[in-house]
């Protein structure tokens, strides 16, 4: 048995198997060690079309079936080119992507969602959709349904059964130069250091129904690369269009493209409440044949797959703009590789962006595809995009981290990325806290501790669909009132390993707020895997469970957990001893300030709001969701 190089105590080995993860790892349980190796999934070119249209056929059924009525709408105004519908919808729902729904048992492209947020109440508010007129009348009034993703699996499937997508010419054909492409002067080199420069070249040789794979793990700048790259082929006259699962990660790129090349005309489809007020006040209103305009060239475009797959089924997109010069395809550790034939479809040449130590897609099956040994072939669709193509072409990895604070990427680069990041620190990466009364709050926010492990010693319970920790909760509240306090509270966030913590959470917020003002509860509290993608200064992280779950086991989560923060994480654990069994939990409480919270009395008015906030929850869960 191997030695631990740090402390030659013996190393313990976790295979990856065992954790149904892309990573296997050897780890010294007296010092925290952390090796890990790499064990990323395979495809082989070009897949089973058969088994990729089985599985999205499959899926769409699925989701059909499963997704549930936003509410009763009921139509209030039509014109020429749109209808107005009315409904009341949960609060909860309303932060879905909704760039598609039925109503009258059509799909409809929606353009917009208007709240009205006085007329709202904590858990549901009236709204009104602007959806696209459809060949057939909508209805007087009717359910409206959701959409995603079972229309992305059904764009998906209609492009393979049209065999649109050359999967072998997409993935195989070799990288070569063009001439035409070149690192121009309007470009300064010290925009980009080393490794974003070797992306971007990369990115601009890649040949006809190429593929250009950068793996970008957190903060190391993957956004400022796509800029670099559609500001240059924008200004050579090509048509860029940038896409990911998550509106958040198109107008980043975005919002970079602006700030760097005012210049270049950028088009965003989607909801208009859905984009950031950065893009949207940047953007002007297109008037006329959007369309004609895009074929031009010179554009860069920019909208989720879900829009992207809505326009390809109900406005035959592809039809009306042809292919795009590049696609950029962001977040593809979260998009299945089935999926990916949307995105490819509308790109000449694309580019694969995204880490394989991020989260993967949400789809309840990559379990049974780590389990296994050998990659099945019904297995094939669920592989995530970025892991499924890293194995054919050479991948450019970033490695200059810039996002925040020394000590919390340190441990990010030693346990997940084999000390391979080069990390940087800005003069503001401290937290600076007051620190008015000296109690535990203040000693887990003081300003020198990076990272903390808090021991909270509570429960998991089942409830509203779901699993929450009441202590932790109490204490998550308690920080979150402090930095209210000292002005830090809209540069925090709470992240929760359940939705059943989130939804607690954010009902205890939203009882405070009433007297301690600040943030809504649903601007501060998320899941782990709703918040990938995003950052914050403070992240004050709920494991919530007291045994080692299986959405514990997934390092991933804990991976984009921390990594979200710049200047300080905060870790609320019960899981005491368990935690000894995941290396990377072993690592970080060896690493971090620790600190026990057992005979700590929580504020009375935080106890009260908890309580309030899962009052009305039944007892038991039939359905449990990490996310």
């Amino acid at each position: 048995m191997a030695r631990c190089p740090r402390c030659g105590a013996q190393l313990s080995y976790v295979p990856s198997t065992e954790l149904r993860s892309n990573l296997s790892f050897k780890y010294c349980r007296s010092c925290g060690y952390v090796d890990v190796e790499e064990d990323f999934r395979r495809v082989r070119l070009p897949p089973n079309s058969n088994a990729l249209l089985s599985w999205l056929e499959r899926k769409s059924e699925e989701t059909k079936k499963k997704e549930g009525v936003i509410g009763r709408g009921r139509t209030v105004r039509r014109d020429e080119e749109v209808v107005e519908v009315e409904a009341e919808v949960k609060r909860e729902d309303l932060r879905r992507s909704l760039d598609a729904v039925f109503y009258g048992g059509v799909l409809h492209v929606v353009r917009d969602v208007r709240v009205d947020e006085e007329r709202c109440d904590a858990e549901k508010c009236p709204a009104v959709f602007e959806l696209e007129r459809h060949e057939e009348e909508a209805p007087d009034e009717g359910e409206l349904l959701f959409s995603e993703p079972a229309f992305l699996y059904d764009a998906a499937a209609d492009i393979l059964r049209s065999r649109k997508v050359a999967w072998r010419g997409s993935f195989l054909e070799s990288l070569r130069s063009l001439t035409d492409y070149f690192l121009p002067a309007c470009v300064p080199a010290r925009d980009l250091d080393r490794w974003q420069r070797k992306a971007l070249a990369k990115i601009l040789r890649v040949g006809r129904h190429g593929v250009a794979v950068v793996v970008g793990p957190p903060g190391t700048g993957k956004t400022s690369v796509i800029a670099a790259a559609a500001c240059i082929l924008a200004r050579k006259g090509r048509r860029v269009l940038v896409t990911a699962l998550s509106n958040v990660a198109v107008d980043n790129a975005l919002e970079r493209v602006l700030e760097r090349c005012g210049d270049v005309e950028v088009i965003r489809f989607g909801l208009r409440s859905k984009v950031s007020q950065a893009v949207r006040s940047r953007l002007k209103r297109l008037t006329g044949d959007v369309a004609a305009r895009i074929k031009e060239g010179g554009v860069v475009v920019g909208m989720t797959a879900a829009k992207l797959a809505a326009l390809h089924l109900v406005r035959r997109l592809y039809e009306l703009t042809g292919p795009f010069d590049y696609v950029f395809v962001d977040e593809a550790s979260m998009m299945p590789f089935a999926v990916a034939a949307v995105p490819f479809l509308y790109g000449v040449r694309r580019v694969v962006l995204g880490d394989p130590r991020q989260l993967a897609p949400p789809l309840n099956e990559e379990g049974k595809m780590r389990g296994e040994k050998e990659l099945k072939e019904e297995h094939v669709p669920v592989v995530p995009l970025v892991e499924a193509v890293m194995g054919r072409l050479n991948s450019v990895m970033l490695r200059r981290q810039r996002r925040g604070r020394a000590e919390i990427f340190r441990y990010v680069s030693d346990v997940f990325y084999r000390g391979r990041l080069d990390l940087s620190e800005s003069p503001d990466a401290k937290l600076d806290m007051p620190a008015k009364y000296g109690d535990l709050p203040d000693e887990i926010l003081a300003s020198d501790k990076a990272l903390v492990w808090v021991e909270v010693g509570g429960r998991r319970k089942a409830g509203g669909g779901s699993y929450y920790n009441v202590e932790e909760a109490e204490l998550a509240v308690w920080l979150y009132l402090r930095l209210l306090e000292y002005g830090a509270a809209e540069r925090t966030v709470i992240l929760a390993t359940y939705r059943g913590q989130e939804l607690l959470l954010r009902r205890a917020i939203n009882e405070l707020r009433r007297i301690k003002g600040g943030p809504s509860g649903w601007d501060v509290v998320y899941t782990v895997n709703k918040f990938q993608g995003r950052e914050a200064d403070v992240v004050i992280y709920s494991a919530v469970h007291n045994e080692v779950h299986d959405a514990l086991k997934d390092y991933r989560r804990f991976n984009v957990a921390i990594s979200r923060a710049r200047r300080k994480a905060v870790v609320l654990s019960s899981l005491g001893g368990n935690a000894d069994n995941l290396p990377w939990m072993l690592a970080y409480k060896k690493t971090a300030f620790k600190v026990d919270s057992n005979a700590l009395r929580v504020p009375r008015e935080v106890r009260q709001a908890i309580r309030a906030a899962g009052s009305g929850w039944k007892k038991g869960a039939r359905r449990i969701r990490s996310f």
